[in-house]
């Protein structure tokens, strides 16, 4: 899932194998920083993502400490409340030039599901 609400220098994505959730808002009501969404990581599949988006010439990274924004975890918990699938975050490039998102999106459709 890519999280509009993380960016970083490089693509960069969640490795972590149980991502805790972070609360990167303030302002709500208490009940909102006591949710829980307990899915898995999926450190294999966030690896392939990894050299999938370094094999289409973009720079990324890894990062095994991040837990899953509210971005993730809101909607998902919604759609998915049993936790009971992996998931894997992507951030957005910090710069946030469309050129380079809109080239990332391109590049990836085209692979599929091959080593590019």
């Amino acid at each position: 899932m890519i999280s509009g609400h993380w960016e970083e220098p490089a693509f960069t994505v969640q490795t972590n194998p149980a991502p805790p959730l972070l609360f990167d808002y303030g302002g709500f009501p208490p009940h909102t920083y006591e949710l829980t969404w307990p899915a898995p990581g999926d450190p294999a599949l966030a690896r392939r993502v990894h050299d999938l988006i370094r094999a289409i010439g973009l720079p990324a990274a890894k990062d095994d400490a991040r837990g899953f924004d509210h971005g993730t975890f809101v909607p998902l918990k919604i759609a998915f409340p049993e936790a009971d699938i992996p998931c894997v975050q992507l951030s957005l490039a910090s710069d946030l030039d469309p050129a380079r998102h809109i080239a990332l999106a391109r590049r990836s459709r085209r692979c599929g599901t091959k080593v590019c």
